[in-house]
């Protein structure tokens, strides 16, 4: 082969691998999307919900959305806590093990914004050095990745910049030294929150209120009212009230229903900010009725019975803005409560197969 000949084929092939280089560094022109899914039974977990909208604060121009296009970035859950980040594309997957558990649940969204951006520039900032150490999973302290957030932002932004270059030469061990005890000095300020006792790991609790409505059957009965519940992304408790009124032509009959409520949720599928999962619902209270009869000689008085209800359904959840969302339901099962009759017919009931609806609003803390 001629002189000329091998130095364009050196070209060529020096153009190809920086053409590789370039493409792994940068995922597209700025300001692409980059697509975000999860696995896993946590979806409904606060930092989950709002590490797309976090990361395209933290890694701007990109930006960070729901879906399943390469470039993409994956988390692992499990149903209390994220175990894992993985970013994928269409040259190279890495994936690095995330613990959340040291980190006081408020500050969690952002510790996984920040753990996710730093894993991602370093990727591109230098996908040669990385690609042994990231290639199987490595356990990141959440606690050190949110002490250094809180205090000192500006040192973590810029630890990618000057860590790649350093990946061949002797560097490494002299930064790590310099990172690693600055974490823990700083970390017990950063979990505790401002004096405030940690909640068990994954907690995300939320409180919300609503409007409940209750329909029983055999005869036709309906009552509404209202419900506050406190909420985990697994398992509810609830207080609710509701009361109605039915007219017969032998007088007015006014029933109402009051119960503690204990729930469980199975998310079944995710799209966008939107949520559907099968809920099931065990009740405990008090019903009572009191009748009123417009000739005297009709006899009238009021009652109250045990009231106990099973009940089972969908329920959607909607992401409206920051922490709070909207919950609709609709369940059905059966109840035990109490049947008014008069003239040897029935008249009203608490008891009986029963439907169930609810919406309510929920802030997540």
């Amino acid at each position: 082969m001629s002189s000329p000949a091998r130095t364009l084929l050196r070209l060529a092939a020096a153009a190809s691998l920086i053409a590789r280089g370039a493409h792994a560094v940068e995922p597209g022109t700025p300001g692409d999307s980059i697509g975000v899914v999860v696995h896993g039974c946590g979806t409904s977990l606060r930092e989950v919900r709002e590490l797309p909208d976090r990361l395209g604060v933290e890694l701007a121009p990109h930006r960070f959305e729901l879906g399943t296009a390469a470039p993409l970035v994956e988390l692992g859950t499990s149903c209390t806590a994220v175990e894992s980040v993985t970013f994928r594309d269409e040259a190279t997957t890495r994936t690095r093990s995330v613990s959340l558990d040291d980190v006081a649940p408020a500050l969690r969204p952002v510790a996984l914004a920040v753990l996710t951006a730093e894993f991602l520039r370093s990727i591109w900032a230098s996908p040669g050095a990385t690609q042994a150490r990231d290639s199987a999973p490595l356990p990141v302290s959440g606690d050190a990745v949110t002490a250094a957030n809180v205090t000192a932002p500006t040192t973590e932004a810029q630890a990618p910049a000057t860590a790649p270059p350093a990946a061949n030469a002797a560097v490494p061990p002299s930064t790590k030294k310099t990172e690693s005890p600055a974490a823990p000095a700083t970390a017990p300020t950063a979990d505790r929150g401002g004096g405030r006792s940690t909640p068990p790991a994954g907690a995300g609790l939320s409180i919300g209120a609503g409007g409940m409505m209750r329909y029983f059957t055999r005869p036709s009965t309906l009552l509404a009212g209202g419900e506050l519940v406190a909420d985990t992304p697994h398992f509810f408790v609830a207080l609710n009230v509701v009361v109605g009124a039915n007219s017969d032509r032998l007088g007015r009959v006014t029933l109402g229903v009051a119960a503690a409520a204990f729930g469980g949720r199975l998310p079944i599928f995710e799209l966008n900010r939107a949520t559907l999962s099968a809920v099931g619902v065990g009740e405990l209270g008090y019903t009572w009725a009191t009748a009123s009869a417009p000739r005297a000689e009709i006899d009238s008085s009021s009652t109250g019975n045990f009231f106990a209800s099973l009940t089972a359904g969908p329920e959607l959840l909607l992401s409206l803005a920051h922490a709070f969302d909207l919950l609709l339901d609709t369940r059905i099962g059966v109840s035990r409560g109490l049947r008014i009759t008069g003239d040897q017919r029935d008249i009203a009931a608490t008891q009986g197969f029963t439907i169930c609806s609810t919406a309510q609003v929920r802030y997540t803390f």
